[in-house]
């Protein structure tokens, strides 16, 4: 990618505020029944996701086996060493008053279930999703069947990863937004669709309606609800990041302050 784009980084800088309040409510004291609370996680961390499967789908391509290797170092060095070394080294011994050596164990218990979670799901889901990006380059099939068979691996990789408790059940969920992301990059036609008015309308009017109602103490209803809210989220802030051009907004209030300075 040769520039930024413009309304992914809006939508990167909504989804961290988000972030930041919600950790604000949840260890401050309140309770997660706060609506303020549910409705942000709700939807914040697949949006996240999504946005990831929005820039990696643009920025990558992978034809070889070599290429894949070459992406998967990078996506190692990028993702799983930070967890590493926060997991392991800087937050049980730089920032404990008390040092304790961690058990074999203990550290398998650690990179299993890391407080860093996401980097450790996004890692999972961005290996299989190089197979993906290699199985479309070497298909020579039409568009609808060479993306049905390259799905088919990384679904059955996902399921797999979940039965066999690699990780939590919430990948199916942050797979599913990873490739909404990317899908809409993929295809012109669909991100043209979600642009329409009255897609739009829909989704500004079914998200603020349905995010309300999620539970965050909830069972696998409410896990199905939440991919419900997550893709009326993505569709509301791509079009409002999208029509909303805040580096031109800010550069004319600026200039308008400038002469009485």
């Amino acid at each position: 990618m040769s520039k930024r784009i413009n309304y992914i980084d809006y939508m990167r800088g909504i989804a961290i505020i988000l972030v930041v309040m919600g950790h604000l409510i949840q260890f401050n004291g309140f309770p997660t029944s706060n609506p303020v609370f549910e409705f942000i996680y709700s939807f914040h961390m697949p949006l996240f996701f999504a946005i990831s499967g929005y820039i990696t789908q643009r920025v990558t391509s992978i034809e070889t086996i070599y290429e894949y290797f070459t992406y998967l170092k990078k996506k190692f060095l990028s993702i799983i060493l930070p967890l590493i070394t926060w997991s392991l080294f800087i937050n049980p011994y730089l920032l404990k008053k008390q040092w304790e050596i961690l058990s074999y164990e203990e550290a398998l218990r650690i990179l299993q279930y890391p407080g860093l979670w996401f980097l450790k799901m996004l890692f999972i889901i961005l290996v299989y999703y190089g197979i993906f990006n290699l199985i479309c380059n070497k298909l020579k099939s039409t568009n609808f069947l060479r993306y049905f068979f390259a799905t088919l691996p990384t679904t059955l990789l996902t399921l797999a990863s979940v039965y066999l408790n690699i990780t939590e059940t919430n990948l199916i969920l942050f797979t599913y937004a990873f490739y909404l992301g990317c899908f809409t990059a993929k295809f012109p036609i669909i991100e043209h669709l979600l642009n329409k008015q009255s897609v739009y309308a829909i989704s500004l009017l079914s998200f603020f309606t349905l995010s309300t109602h999620w539970n965050f103490a909830g069972n696998h209803i409410d896990d199905i609800y939440k991919i419900v809210v997550s893709t009326f989220a993505f569709i509301t802030l791509l079009n409002l990041c999208q029509k909303f051009n805040f580096n031109i907004k800010v550069k004319k209030y600026y200039n308008y302050l400038e002469p009485n300075r």
